[in-house]
């Protein structure tokens, strides 16, 4: 039987995947079925040589450049059948991911676009030393539109249904974070940021109303069926949050679009903090079984629902 050999470092331990390809042990170089069959056979296929590569590389550019991200991805892959250890071709499929980012206002990450991120940033790791440190700033300047508001983050959350294992909308809180930041270490920040405004929240007991028809922050507590949701994160146009402030393990999360920009500022929690001085001094119903026998008690800044006998307190202000 023949020895096969590792094109890029000569290794010989090169075993089959469960993602259809042939893999070094060695170097992580990958191998498509076909590029594996020719080796076996002892034939060498002939990869583009500089200047071709050029031109087909530029070809692709002008593709993505135009919006066309399905055939850029079609072309950079029958490129990378041709030859994996180019660094050229590699690079060029980043500049095609990030342009796709940038103008789609989203983040790309594992199943949630055309592209095969977790092949692509892992060969082309292999490829080029540089390759990582390019991906990471480019995270990380999606990460810092979305901290400063600039870009939605719900756009790319909602694609977020985890190779169809979760609803996009109620997923648990650590896998959503896990799955993000399976792309970039960068997107950590994200979490940090919105984590730390969702704290602040719960510091001062603010929720938010999710229902349609109010779509604000709440100062009520949380309980479940209310529509009011206990916040975990809040950040750029999105709240993710529990139904109770002690869910259960493992309890699913909802996603939420909130109707303002978030942002960890002091202009943005006087705006909070004025919504809920106006949602206090206009609710005219109980927030917990909808009456209207709502009454103000005498002397105290309470209101009392002579229905169901919850008393609703406003936020220390």
């Amino acid at each position: 039987m023949a020895v096969i050999h590792c094109r890029k470092c000569g290794s010989t331990d090169i075993r089959y995947t469960e993602n259809g390809f042939f893999r070094c042990t060695g170097c992580g170089a990958e191998y498509t079925p076909s590029e594996f069959g020719n080796m076996l056979n002892g034939k060498t296929e002939a990869s583009p040589g500089t200047e071709e590569l050029k031109q087909k590389l530029k070809d692709v550019r002008a593709t993505f450049d135009m919006g066309n991200f399905s055939g850029a991805n079609d072309l950079l892959r029958e490129l990378a059948e041709e030859c994996s250890e180019r660094k050229e071709i590699w690079n060029t499929w980043l500049d095609a991911v990030i342009a796709y980012m940038r103008k789609q206002g989203r983040i790309a990450f594992r199943g949630s676009t055309l592209f095969d991120t977790p092949r692509i940033f892992r060969l082309g790791e292999n490829a080029d030393p540089s390759f990582r440190e390019r991906k990471d700033a480019a995270y990380r300047e999606m990460a810092r539109k979305i901290i400063r508001g600039d870009l939605s983050l719900f756009r790319s959350l909602h694609q977020c249904s985890l190779a169809g294992h979760y609803d996009p909308l109620t997923v648990p809180y650590d896998d959503l974070k896990d799955y993000l930041c399976e792309a970039s270490d960068e997107m950590t920040a994200v979490f940090d940021a919105g984590e730390a405004i969702a704290r602040r929240m719960q510091d001062m007991n603010m929720s938010y109303d999710a229902r349609r028809t109010e779509q604000c922050f709440s100062f009520i507590t949380p309980w479940r069926g209310s529509g009011v949701y206990y916040p975990v994160f809040a950040l750029s146009d999105v709240i993710i949050g529990y139904p109770t402030d002690e869910p259960e393990e493992r309890m699913p999360a909802v996603l939420i679009r909130c109707a303002h920009v978030i942002t960890d500022t002091e202009e943005f929690f006087d705006d909070a903090v004025g919504q809920l001085i106006g949602q206090w001094e206009n609710m005219d119903y109980c927030p917990y079984c909808y009456s209207r026998n709502v009454r103000r008690k005498m002397l105290k800044k309470e209101k009392v629902c002579a229905d169901c006998g919850r008393t609703i307190k406003p936020m220390d202000f």
